[in-house]
């Protein structure tokens, strides 16, 4: 036979090529691709254990392949609420509560994971969006009202309107009539504006839209194109009715902020006829837009920014300076009166510039307690939570409009364009140079059928908490300065990785990754690089870069929602996240190369067993609650099996006096024990390896022999039997054989199903 540590060094030295051929072998390669096509079908801890070569597959998996047989006791495991203590899982521990941990299944059987089209997070993203989306749709429609009442003002004739594209687009979109090339555009101004409304055969009298009638209403323009009785085209009052029908048209943010164009533009208007700031403050509507722009109390009065306006604004004495509103100083240096009030440092008492200024301030605080922003986002807040799918979400108007608005779709998007966008992570949305229509998909939790499906998140709930957990078993110092900075970096991590949209976006921040790197024990010489296809790798290749660099890489990568393109994939919303579907997959690898390498011999198998698990001890305990590593460590120590029989303190005592269980992930200290291990096996193998069945922990007993189920049924041992396999439970102690043999029978008959 083999020598241990020759043999596990055959197959541990070069552990990713180990993995890489025995993943390749015929059987483990067609075990895992039947495992990964049908798991998704499973929908409750029924359909799993009654499925045997799903069953068989994940029992080898977890190190429990002898158990497979035992569906009743499987299904118990699966159903355990792991925040009890007293749960059947937690009871068997170790192997039991990883088992468990794999699969997302309630205490009844049914799945526990509940699907939502937006998480609370992706809901305030959205409605982030929504309000920056039209804040910024404002603001270019202030700027385009604001540069519309300076260049009418100056229109005489129909021709000079035509001229000027800009203006022309402007009147054309305040009135809602379309065109489709500016000579159109030209064409249909002249038509309009030139119609005389007492024929029933004139242009605007022949256009079914009012949108004409609104047009001709607007202008004042003589049959022969030249301005009617006054002297530009528009007069002050239909500019601002044109300006605030252009709002209108558009969808800016509210109705307030037409409201708010008006008054910009009767503010743009008359600003450039002030000669004093007398003459100002005696115009009640520019006090009123002075103090709303520079946010001045309310009981400002026109004297106070009479006051500010010609205040010396370099005295520190002087009103601007020395009132304990800082908008007066502001509202002072944006105009250039003097102390007189009626001579500046210019010839425009306002310059472009400062006007510009003043009109983006005004916009950005005007009212919006009644905006018609709020009341879409209240209806959004208190209507997506009810919809489920990409067809519910298309037909509500209102909720379709908001999402189109946040995310920049032309009200023209077409549903199957938006279904794309939504459906497939691989589609449209990450093809497109517009980076909305990303945002968008990332935003709604939808699957392929346009149902709603688990989070789109870079970590589910269970892997950002493994994270933090992870983070302070190996924080660095115990000091309150430590912990107090373990808590300020992990509520930092928290907060911030709900917004981590890609593998890029994640290491652009060196916070997250300084905290990734705690968690997972990854060496702060990494690169960049490295980190990026170490999370980018396919996890169900055995040679890709997470699977070969190491268990801590791979579990890094498992713990994180990211494809191969570095974009988050959506959570199947079914039976387990990406990373519970990988600890499968590698425990089942795992086992494969231990079963292969105990068939030479089962020291090499126990050998690289507790390669495989050293990364995951955390204290002696966790070593006695794993029948393998006590048979490790007790050959290490030159004990036999009968060292179990001592009490459990004192065995833990024993191991941490002979062993720095701390450094266990160190690759050097591992090695060392290993061939520690190796040697002491060939010189005195163990007459037993310590198994472990679920009867003997639940009985207290040992048992290196295959399960009797006859024995089970002994009534010393019938509360095991019956959650072995699912039989109903009795209080009779005393039956008789007849019905011992029918127990037995109804009991084998849940056993095979």
């Amino acid at each position: 036979m083999i020598s241990t540590y020759l043999g596990y060094q055959l197959y541990g030295q070069n552990l990713g090529q180990t993995l890489k051929q025995t993943a390749a072998s015929p059987a483990v390669s067609q075990a895992e691709q039947y495992y990964n096509a049908n798991i998704g079908n499973v929908k409750t801890v029924s359909d799993l254990v009654n499925n045997y070569r799903l069953l068989s597959y994940v029992t080898q998996a977890f190190g429990l392949g002898s158990m497979t047989y035992a569906k009743g006791l499987i299904t118990q495991v699966l159903e355990s609420n792991l925040s009890d203590s007293s749960s059947v899982a937690n009871k068997l521990g170790g192997n039991y509560v990883a088992l468990a941990k794999a699969f997302n299944f309630s205490t009844t059987g049914t799945l526990n994971s509940t699907t939502q089209l937006q998480t609370s997070t992706q809901e305030a993203n959205t409605e982030a969006t929504f309000s920056a989306t039209t804040s910024q749709s404002s603001s270019a429609s202030s700027t385009t009202t604001t540069n519309y009442s300076s260049a009418i003002s100056s229109v005489t004739t129909l021709q000079g309107l035509e001229s000027n594209s800009t203006t022309l687009d402007y009147a054309l979109s305040a009135y809602g009539v379309s065109s489709s090339s500016t000579s159109s555009a030209s064409s249909i101004v002249s038509q309009t504006l030139e119609s005389n409304l007492a024929s029933s055969t004139s242009y605007v009298n022949e256009q079914a839209d009012s949108g004409y009638l609104a047009l001709w209403q607007g202008f004042t323009v003589n049959s022969d194109g030249s301005a009617a009785s006054v002297q530009q085209a528009e007069s002050q009052t239909n500019i601002q009715a044109t300006t605030q029908a252009y709002l209108s048209q558009v969808g800016t943010a509210a109705a307030s902020q037409a409201n708010g164009a008006s008054a910009t533009s009767y503010f743009v208007s008359q600003i450039g006829s002030i000669t004093s700031a007398s003459q100002l403050v005696a115009d009640s509507k520019l006090v009123s837009y002075l103090t709303t722009a520079y946010q001045l109390p309310s009981s400002t009065t026109a004297t106070d920014i009479e006051d500010a306006l010609t205040s010396n604004t370099s005295d520190s004495s002087s009103y601007a300076n020395s009132s304990p509103y800082a908008g007066f100083l502001k509202m002072a240096k944006a105009f250039n009166f003097g102390t007189s009030g009626t001579a500046g440092t210019v010839t425009q008492f306002q310059s472009a510039n400062q006007q510009q200024s003043t009109v983006n301030l005004y916009m950005e605080h005007q009212s919006t307690d009644s905006t018609a922003a709020d009341t879409a986002t209240a209806y959004y807040k208190a209507n997506i939570g009810s919809i489920t799918s990409v067809s519910q979400l298309e037909s509500n108007s209102q909720l379709l409009k908001y999402v189109e608005t946040a995310y920049g779709l032309s009200s023209s998007t077409s549903n199957s364009t938006l279904q794309s966008i939504l459906e497939n992570t691989n589609g449209i949305a990450t093809t497109s140079p517009n980076a909305g229509l990303l945002a968008l998909n990332q935003a709604y939790n939808i699957n392929s059928n346009g149902d709603t499906t688990g989070s789109y998140t870079a970590q589910s709930t269970a892997n950002v908490s493994a994270t933090t957990s992870a983070y302070f078993t190996n924080a660095a110092g115990t000091t309150a300065a430590d912990v107090t900075a373990s808590k300020a970096a992990t509520g930092y991590y928290e907060t911030a990785i709900a917004n981590v949209s890609s593998v890029d976006n994640l290491l652009s921040d060196p916070k997250l990754v300084a905290y990734l790197e705690q968690a997972y024990e990854i060496p702060t010489s990494t690169t960049t690089a490295t980190l990026k296809q170490v999370l980018t790798s396919n996890l169900s290749d055995a040679s890709s870069v997470a699977n070969t660099m190491g268990n801590n890489y791979a579990q890094l990568a498992a713990s994180f929602n990211f494809s191969t393109n570095g974009l988050i994939t959506k959570e199947s919303g079914t039976v387990q996240t990406r990373a519970q579907l990988s600890a499968v997959n590698n425990g089942y690898l795992d086992q494969q190369i231990e079963t292969n390498a105990g068939n030479q011999n089962p020291g090499i198998s126990l050998a690289l067993y507790f390669q495989f698990q050293a990364p995951n001890i955390t204290s002696a305990y966790s070593i006695l609650a794993d029948s393998k590593l006590v048979t490790v460590f007790q050959t290490m120590m030159g004990e036999s099996s009968s060292a179990s029989n001592a009490n459990i303190d004192v065995q833990a005592a024993q191991i941490s006096s002979q062993f720095d269980l701390s450094k266990l992930k160190d690759p050097t200290y591992l090695k060392s024990l290993i061939q520690r291990f190796s040697v002491m096996y060939d010189i005195n193998p163990p007459t037993s390896t310590g198994t472990y069945t679920a009867t003997s922990v639940l009985t207290g007993s040992t048992s290196n022999s295959p399960l009797d189920v006859t024995a089970l049924f002994s009534s010393s041992k019938k509360s095991t039997a019956q959650l072995l396999f699912g039989a109903s439970s009795t209080n009779s102690t005393s039956t008789t054989s007849s019905a011992n043999s029918s127990t037995a029978e109804d009991s084998t008959s849940v056993l095979f199903g």
